[in-house]
């Protein structure tokens, strides 16, 4: 089977040839591998983003990637403002004003683009249909494409309303509009969601991605449960992803996936109940078991991820691991499963990955020309 023969059988809730495998990797951990295959390294990636590289991506079998235009709302914005030693001023494509490690890593938001709600009017979002938007996103589907065998099955991404509201409008802000105004954040996701819209439906168009479907990327909540109530988000979010739901599937997308870190378990049902067919990355360390949830939504929800990338893969026994890894393939036999983590970070060491892979290789995946065994 294809990768993406592979991945759409998984999310179909059907049997493959074998369980397929989702990951993506940290810079670090990219230029880490790269040093040790004597590659080039590469330049211009921050180490604590994830970064698509295809050499990689080959090399470990990776099954699925998400692939993205440049959906911000204000990427002309986007640069460097001035240098403040060991920090970076800089407005990003959100509308930002941040300041900034060198390394990239975010330390605080100084400004929002939406600082007053009487400003909403004014705020004009740059055009979905810039070319610009699309030009990496495009190069990365040729070189996927170019691969023997397809490369690896493509899925395009955009991100949701909840977390570029609360960008727009500054964390605290958009909490206490949520309490106190529900009339402007519905006015608010609405426009936010028109133009999330818009830029999916451009994605699938020029990359002619329907048959897998579209990722929905949203950050709704954190290990302990969601940022706001169930309920809540139910009332003022749901129908406007509903809406998002239905443009993408009406245009084509065979199904629409969903991310979010967390515990997002108290939407699950609701989820289903508006089309979504998928969820990632399914994170243990948040109560998201994956075994335990596929074995309760079975044909109704697919999973990709499942695999703890901050407690058992980087510090377990090789026991643990390996006792972790084959629950989940075991889980997945059967369809309904793709394996992965959320991502590889720098504490994950090359030598654990590879011990990972060993475990997938001996129980079900086929070895490909030039990986490590």
């Amino acid at each position: 089977m294809t990768s993406t023969e592979r991945v759409i059988a998984a999310l179909s809730f059907q049997g493959a040839d074998y369980v397929p495998l989702s990951d993506a990797y940290w810079g670090i951990t990219v230029q880490r591998w790269r040093e040790r295959q004597g590659l080039p390294l590469r330049t211009g990636i921050l180490p604590f983003d994830n970064v698509y590289d295809p050499e990689m991506n080959a090399y470990y079998g990776v099954d699925l990637i998400v692939v993205r235009a440049n959906d911000e709302f204000f990427p002309s914005r986007a640069k460097v403002v001035r240098e403040e030693g060991n920090y970076r001023i800089m407005r990003d494509g959100w509308g930002r004003l941040l300041r900034s490690l060198n390394d990239g890593t975010k330390d605080k938001t100084l400004q929002v683009v939406l600082a007053s709600k009487h400003d909403l009017d004014k705020v004009d979002f740059e055009s979905p249909y810039d070319e610009g938007r699309y030009t990496s996103f495009l190069a990365q589907l040729d070189q996927e494409r170019s691969r023997p065998g397809g490369g690896a099955c493509t899925v395009p991404r955009v991100g949701g309303p909840f977390l570029r509201c609360w960008w727009l409008r500054g964390e605290e802000q958009f909490l206490i509009d949520i309490a106190e105004d529900p009339n402007f954040v519905n006015e608010l996701v609405g426009r936010v969601v028109d133009h999330r819209i818009a830029i999916g439906l451009e994605e699938m168009r020029r990359g002619n991605l329907y048959q897998v479907g579209l990722l929905i990327a949203d950050d709704i909540a954190y290990n302990r449960g969601m940022f706001i109530s169930p309920r809540t988000y139910q009332k003022l979010f749901l129908p406007h992803m509903a809406r998002m739901v239905q443009a993408f599937k009406t245009a084509g997308a065979a199904r629409i996936l969903f991310h979010s870190d967390g515990d997002i378990r108290a939407m699950l049902d609701a989820f289903i109940e508006i089309g979504i067919s998928a969820v990632h990355p399914v994170e243990p360390r948040a109560g998201m078991d994956i075994v335990e949830l596929h074995q309760c939504y079975r044909d109704k929800l697919a999973f990709v991820g499942g695999l703890d990338n901050t407690g058992i893969l980087p510090g377990g026994t090789c026991d643990e691991v390996r006792a972790h890894v084959l629950r989940v393939l075991q889980a997945g036999q059967d369809g309904g499963v793709v394996i992965g983590s959320h991502s590889i970070g720098a504490d994950i060491s090359l030598e654990r990955y590879e011990f990972l892979h060993y475990l997938l290789m001996e129980y079900g995946r086929r070895p490909r020309p030039g990986t490590f065994l």
